[in-house]
């Protein structure tokens, strides 16, 4: 049986809020994959200027195997990680994969409340509908989220953990 959860979708800071309310209402614990690289390594991308973006994927890659071998952890990561089947393959194999399907105009609404640019919300729309199909293939539950707020979302994720399950 699959000990842990991995909450996926395109905005990744909406992914985390609801993560974080997910793992205390099951009592498991959160882990960021992004998050715990920053710690680990405290400025990214210099340190991907130093030693190379194969390097930081590298750094990714055991980061991913590491958080997935914990039991009882709420998931999370960004977009580019998924883009890796390696990755993939490694959150699979113990957790169950939750896309949370935010329309694309809320998703755009979100990421201009976090300050991106008009170029980066240009970027993000047109690369909006791939992402979506891509979180649809490799998820294990769908959920669309609307406009609910974050309690009717947690309770649409408890629904469809139990009928997972079932």
């Amino acid at each position: 049986m699959k000990t842990n959860i991995c909450l996926i979708g395109v905005n990744s800071t909406y992914i985390k809020n609801i993560a974080k309310l997910l793992a205390a209402e099951l009592e498991m614990f959160y882990a960021d994959v992004n998050e715990l690289m920053k710690f680990d390594l405290i400025n990214v991308l210099e340190a991907e200027k130093i030693c190379g973006k194969r390097y930081i994927k590298g750094l990714e890659k055991k980061k991913i195997k590491t958080v997935s071998s914990f039991e009882n952890t709420i998931i999370t990561t960004n977009f580019n990680s998924l883009n890796n089947n390696a990755n993939v393959k490694t959150i699979k194999a113990t957790s169950i994969i939750i896309f949370l399907n935010q329309s694309q105009s809320e998703c755009m609404k979100d990421f201009s409340k976090q300050g991106l640019s008009k170029d980066e919300l240009k970027i993000e729309k047109s690369v909006f509908e791939d992402r979506v199909d891509f979180c649809k293939k490799i998820c294990d539950i769908e959920i669309n989220t609307k406009k609910y707020k974050f309690e009717k979302i947690l309770s649409l994720i408890m629904q469809e953990l139990e009928n997972y399950y079932n």
